[in-house]
C-alpha cells in the first residue's frame, strides 16, 4: 500500500490566487459599468464643454443654464448677505427626465475657475437669492422641473470657466463652459 499523498499548499494557493484573479476581474468590470452609467451622453471626449443656454444631462438631470454672472456685492432684497470675496450667481432649469424622483442639492454643484480649482455653492446665500429654498434640497419627480440660483463665493481676483453639475454627489457630472 502507497503512502497517502502529502498536500503541499500547492491547491489551496491556486484556488486562492483564482479567486483572486476572479474579484480583480469583476471589479475592473464593475467599475466600467458605473462610469459608463454616470457617463454625460451629450459631451463627447475631447469636445469643448457646451455652454449657456445648452441643455446638458447627468444621471436623471437636464440642466439649462440660462445666466450666469460675477461681482454681487450682496445677495438678497430684504434679508441681504455680504460674501467673503465676491457672488457669483448661476440662474438654471433643471429638469427631471427619468422614471424616478431623484433630489437637486445645490451642495453638488461646482464653479471652476481658469486654472481647475473648485469652489462650493454658499447654500446660505442660495436660500437668500431663491426667496423658496429650491436651491438647497429639492425633490424633483420625473417630468417636473425647478429654475433656481446657485450662488457661488469665490476671491475678488478669481473668474469662473466652467460650470460641473450633478445629478447626486457620486455622479461624474457634465461641464459647462460659462466664459
Amino acid at each position: 500500500m502507497a503512502p497517502p499523498r502529502r498536500h503541499t499548499g500547492r491547491t489551496a494557493l491556486l484556488v486562492v490566487a483564482g479567486v483572486i484573479a476572479a474579484c480583480c476581474a469583476g471589479g475592473a468590470v464593475l467599475a466600467l459599468l458605473a462610469t459608463a452609467a454616470f457617463k454625460d451622453a451629450t459631451s463627447p471626449v475631447g469636445a469643448a464643454p457646451p455652454g449657456l443656454n445648452t441643455a446638458v444631462r447627468d444621471g436623471k438631470f437636464e440642466f439649462v443654464v440660462t445666466s450666469f454672472s460675477c461681482g454681487h456685492p450682496s445677495i438678497g432684497r430684504f434679508i441681504t448677505r455680504k460674501p467673503q470675496g465676491q457672488y457669483c450667481v448661476a440662474e438654471l432649469t433643471v429638469r427631471n427626465f427619468s422614471q424616478e424622483a431623484q433630489t437637486f442639492a445645490d451642495g453638488y454643484q461646482k464653479a471652476l475657475s481658469p486654472d481647475g480649482t473648485k469652489f462650493g455653492a454658499d447654500t446660505g446665500a442660495g436660500v437668500i437669492a431663491n426667496e423658496n429654498g429650491d436651491a438647497v434640497f429639492n425633490l424633483i419627480n420625473p417630468g417636473n422641473q425647478v429654475t433656481t440660483k446657485i450662488v457661488y463665493d469665490i476671491p475678488k481676483d478669481t473668474q469662473i470657466a466652467r460650470l460641473e453639475l450633478h445629478d447626486s454627489a457620486f455622479s461624474t457630472g457634465v461641464t459647462l463652459a460659462i466664459a
